[in-house]
């Protein structure tokens, strides 16, 4: 889709700014463990992070004389997961800033740049997923303006737009990357934090440090991995999208990498990740891996089955790989709860026999998401189907 795309306008990524971005991610990388072991403070941290981003722009400014808006818009573009994951620790509401300046370039980017704004468009249109996605976000910011009108609260209102405003941005910036950029370098800086977040969540759980704010809400909970999160469910769901950044990645690389490899990769990271969502306790993330994979199999499956005719050997030899790894997969995850179950030992004991007080003295939290559904349902009913409100659930909650 992308490469497609680059023939047509002069936005080209060349190998060069791959190794910028490369460089860049080493340096917050590096920032983030100085931090994590307590090497540099959370002042420290930030003057680095924000020294580092404006820095490397002058760099390449001097050292590259055709470096200009264009080439600065779509870095920053990229630059935002990278510096998303480092925002709760580095620099509170960075991550606002960055967006507003993105914005503002981006605008004067349309403006300067001649049929650049309809070209972009067309591409949405001829895109039907990105389409789609757009005219949702689109309906549900036009439903939370007009909720003015009836809503209790209207500064909750007015909150909510500002956080829809981003979710408009983040559609915005990305699908702007795969208009004019290889989608790989895309997926590149998201497969670059993702490890981020894993080499984290790893020494977390091994030498049980934390990051100086986020130690102050964990400090109860040994050898939790949250990463830069405060909110250790957060946490594991970025891992599990990470999976997936992963294996999209892999199958676009310009070096073919055979099936069996990819397959292998996948479940190598999915037991590295499997064992740090038992840490984090994450039921939704435990049953998505699982779901993730049966799916992958129940496809691999059909397509062997499909073609068993055809290639009866070449198949035969597929489905046994799979069915290898299926049963080692398995075995991966029965050694390590296990594993995880005596190394936790009195922690675990403790868990569920405060698991059992709070069941009896308390609703359950499954029991309250369906709570908190059926409430929704009938405040909606309620509102004659309009709802309370942008923001204004937690009011009638």
């Amino acid at each position: 889709m992308a490469d497609a795309i680059l023939k047509k306008n002069t936005f080209i990524f060349k190998r060069k700014d791959f190794h910028r971005i490369s460089i860049y991610a080493l340096s917050i990388l590096t920032i983030v463990f100085l931090s994590l072991f307590k090497l540099i403070s959370i002042p420290e941290a930030r003057f680095l992070t924000i020294s580092l981003l404006i820095f490397y722009f002058i760099l390449i400014k001097l050292l590259d004389k055709s470096f200009n808006l264009s080439k600065l818009t779509q870095y920053l573009i990229i630059f935002i997961p990278l510096i998303y994951y480092t925002e709760y620790l580095f620099l509170p509401n960075f991550i606002d800033y960055l967006f507003i300046l993105t914005f503002i370039l981006f605008t004067l980017l349309f403006v300067l740049k001649k049929n650049l704004f309809k070209d972009y468009s067309n591409f949405i249109k001829q895109e039907k997923i990105l389409l789609l996605t757009f005219a949702f976000l689109f309906s549900i910011i036009l439903w939370s303006f007009l909720s003015f009108i009836w809503a209790i609260d209207k500064m909750r209102v007015f909150a909510r737009l500002q956080f829809l405003f981003y979710a408009l941005l983040i559609f915005i910036f990305f699908t702007f990357l795969l208009y004019c950029v290889n989608h790989k370098y895309l997926f590149f800086i998201l497969v670059i934090s993702t490890l981020i977040l894993i080499l984290v969540g790893i020494c977390e759980i091994i030498y049980n440090v934390h990051f100086q704010i986020s130690h102050v809400v964990r400090k109860n909970l040994v050898n939790v991995p949250g990463g830069l999160s405060s909110n250790i469910n957060n946490y594991s769901v970025l891992l599990f999208c990470g999976l997936s950044y992963i294996m999209i990645f892999l199958s676009t690389l310009k070096v073919k990498i055979n099936y069996f490899v990819q397959i292998s990769v996948g479940v190598l990271f999915s037991a590295i990740l499997y064992y740090i969502f038992i840490k984090t306790k994450s039921r939704a993330s435990l049953l998505a891996m699982i779901i993730y994979w049966v799916c992958i199999l129940l496809i691999s499956f059909i397509f062997i089955v499909r073609n068993f005719y055809i290639k009866i050997k070449k198949n035969y030899a597929k489905f046994l790989f799979i069915l290898l790894i299926s049963l080692l997969l398995i075995i991966c995850i029965l050694v390590t709860y296990n594993f995880s179950k005596d190394y936790m030992g009195k922690t675990i004991d403790s868990f569920k026999k405060n698991l059992e007080i709070s069941k009896k003295k308390a609703i359950s939290s499954d029991q309250v998401r369906i709570n908190l559904i059926r409430n929704g349902l009938i405040m909606l009913k309620n509102s004659h189907f309009l709802g309370v409100g942008a923001g204004n659930f937690i009011i009638y909650a």
